[in-house]
């Protein structure tokens, strides 16, 4: 075993000091880094702050291994992990969770897959076992893998049953034709057929790679005993002999396409549109700048679109956070779709002047204000949403193996996050009208049959 003591970071990270009380502080973290004896990493912080304890395993490059057709087979392998092995039985887990509160959970992603145990500390030392053990001998119980597969066709057939996210999914599928994201995280229509448990076997087999594996551990746990009790399980994973295939490149997505027109028959009297733009990677330093500016264009959209001229229940702005991004205005319920497009524009004119809409004179008209006003409240909303994903081990976990896989570094991720508190006026006012001003958009709907012509008029327009 060797220890190292390269990550000593500082996060300013929200902690719950008394369940229900509503009152947060600031602590120092730090990270050791341990080795197991066939080179596995264990990112170790002391948990000071918590009865609650979390250990993942995390394994990178699994996702590259899929393609659209094969996509979400990760996604069931990791489910399938969850639910047992065949020392621990999914019977045996449901009774540990019910005596002991300590459970298992999944996370499928395109940096990184993950297991992991949540349990009281007394509890992690006699749990530790189900994590290892279910991670390296996952039983592919019948019942519970068609129990899996009854669950991801009903998700795909509320996807399909739901006019917005119809919609969401036409745009996506024709963003995303011949990207890397083309392949889906979960399994979807296309790929569905070919989650199987022989499939999932042969991408297990593949995984087992102690050079794909780390660990990460927000545990009260002495570190010494954690690691000598994951080299037994986990420390016995050989390297394998194939050569890991590198990150795939992940080039912009390619937004610009005509308008499309989706009809639903639950969707009649009524549609919901997307707008759909450019927006930068969360490698990219406008990344910030671009979340400050969208918590700013949502109050405009609410008060003008809404408010205003009423043509829409909820309008909002959606952003993906990944390597390539996408951004969009959403109109959700709109019930004047003739209008649209000209509010919209004059909303974009406001904002790409530096304003936003203060409050409505007697006479309807909008009162502007400088967003050099305002800009506190946006930096600061967006570093609560940051802050308030971290309050539990749990959260420290998943922020420590997105950052360490990205970044290199277990904090590296929430230090990039602070960024939003430095963001500046003419920052906000030049990525927005660099990205919302794009002539590089699509258009997407959804209504009903006796709409579609209304639709295709106003968004040709």
């Amino acid at each position: 075993m060797k220890k190292s003591d390269v990550f000593t970071r500082f996060a300013a990270v929200l902690l719950l000091l008394a369940a229900g009380t509503g009152v947060f502080a600031a602590e120092n973290r730090s990270v050791q880094v341990y080795t197991l004896d066939n080179g596995i990493p264990v990112y170790y912080m002391q948990n000071n702050s918590s009865k609650i304890d979390n250990v993942k395993i995390c394994v990178t490059g699994g996702f590259d291994l899929l393609t659209p057709e094969t996509g979400g087979l990760e996604d069931a392998l990791f489910q399938t992990m969850s639910y047992g092995s065949e020392k621990y039985s999914y019977d045996y887990l449901q009774a540990v969770a019910y005596s002991t509160g300590a459970g298992l959970s999944y996370g499928p992603g395109r940096l990184v897959s993950t297991l992991g145990l949540t349990a009281i500390c007394d509890y992690l030392p006699y749990t530790l076992d189900i994590l290892t053990d279910c991670f390296m001998n996952p039983a592919y119980d019948e019942t519970n893998y068609s129990n899996m597969m009854t669950l991801y066709s009903t998700q795909i057939q509320q996807t399909y049953g739901n006019p917005a996210s119809y919609a969401y999914k036409t745009a996506s599928d024709i963003m995303f034709e011949g990207h890397p994201y083309a392949t889906s995280i979960q399994p979807d229509e296309k790929s569905i057929y070919n989650i199987t448990i022989e499939n999932m076997k042969n991408l297990h087999s593949v995984l087992m790679d102690s050079r794909r594996i780390f660990v990460v551990a927000v545990t009260s746990y002495d570190p010494d005993e954690l690691v000598s009790s994951l080299n037994l399980t986990l420390g016995t994973i050989a390297a394998q002999d194939s050569e890991i295939m590198e990150r795939k490149t992940v080039p912009p997505l390619n937004i610009a396409h005509d308008p499309i027109v989706v009809t639903h028959p639950y969707a009649e009297g009524t549609s919901d549109v997307f707008r759909f733009v450019p927006a930068p990677s969360i490698m990219s330093d406008e990344f910030y700048a671009f979340g400050v500016a969208c918590k700013i264009y949502n109050t405009i959209l609410f008060n003008l679109v809404r408010a205003k001229y009423g043509i829409c229940y909820t309008p909002y702005t959606m952003a993906s956070s990944a390597d390539a991004n996408f951004a969009a205005e959403v109109l959700a319920s709109c019930s004047s779709p003739d209008e649209l497009k000209p509010i919209l524009a004059e909303a974009r004119r406001i904002l790409a002047a530096g304003l936003y809409i203060i409050r409505f004179d007697e006479d309807g008209s909008c009162i502007f204000g400088d967003i050099a006003e305002c800009l506190e409240g946006a930096r600061n909303s967006k570093l609560n949403e940051v802050y308030a994903g971290y309050l539990t081990s749990g959260n420290l976990t998943d922020l420590m193996s997105v950052g360490i896989v990205r970044y290199g570094e277990p904090f590296r991720y929430m230090e990039e996050a602070e960024k939003y508190g430095t963001v500046t006026r003419e920052q906000v006012i030049e990525v927005f009208r660099k990205y919302f001003l794009s002539q590089e958009e699509f258009w997407v709907a959804s209504t009903g049959p006796s709409w579609e012509g209304i639709l295709n008029a106003a968004l040709n327009y």
